[in-house]
């Protein structure tokens, strides 16, 4: 990731940090405005595609309080095409991930690379009042598609090259 990338990485989260921080209950994370309409498995240009909608549509709907103090939160990856749909993690965080083992949209904001045309790793914001019942649907995974972002670094290898330089920016 070059200077420029992580700029961008944490602007994308910041906005994704308030938004939730200001409709997250509300809308269980999922607002109907954000809906990123994927198909099922998405390629990584269809996932780009999405998440930049995303980020533009959230901003705007942020409008004048697109700043201001980043709620607490952690940062999750998830490898949207390394699940079964088999609800272990949707169980356990009473609806956090669904069925794919996927976060809820409103929290996601930033892809990161990887070396195969199949690896799709989806970087979401996780609001601190959710890690405790996040951390329950990591556990609950039997298919290890969703970490925290920083033991990513340690345990799987495309995306510890740019994991490496976040962490190096301080990114936590």
């Amino acid at each position: 990731m070059t200077d420029e990338d992580i700029a961008r990485f944490l602007q994308a989260r910041a906005h994704t940090a308030l938004w939730c921080g200001l409709e997250g209950h509300r809308s269980s994370y999922r607002t109907p405005a954000l809906d990123p309409v994927l198909p099922k498995w998405p390629t990584k240009p269809q996932l780009d595609q999405a998440l930049s909608t995303l980020r533009q549509r959230r901003l705007e709907l942020l409008g004048t309080r697109a700043t201001g103090q980043e709620p607490p939160g952690r940062l999750l990856l998830c490898h949207v095409n390394e699940s079964i749909s088999s609800g272990e993690s949707e169980f356990a965080t009473s609806g956090f991930f669904d069925l794919d083992d996927r976060p809820p949209w409103d929290t996601w904001f930033w892809r990161l690379e990887s070396p195969s045309l199949e690896a799709v790793s989806l970087v979401s914001w996780v609001p601190q009042a959710l890690e405790a019942s996040v951390m329950e649907g990591i556990y609950a995974n039997p298919y290890d598609c969703i970490q925290w972002l920083v033991d990513t670094e340690r345990l799987w290898t495309p995306s510890s090259d740019d994991v490496r330089a976040l962490v190096r920016a301080g990114v936590r």
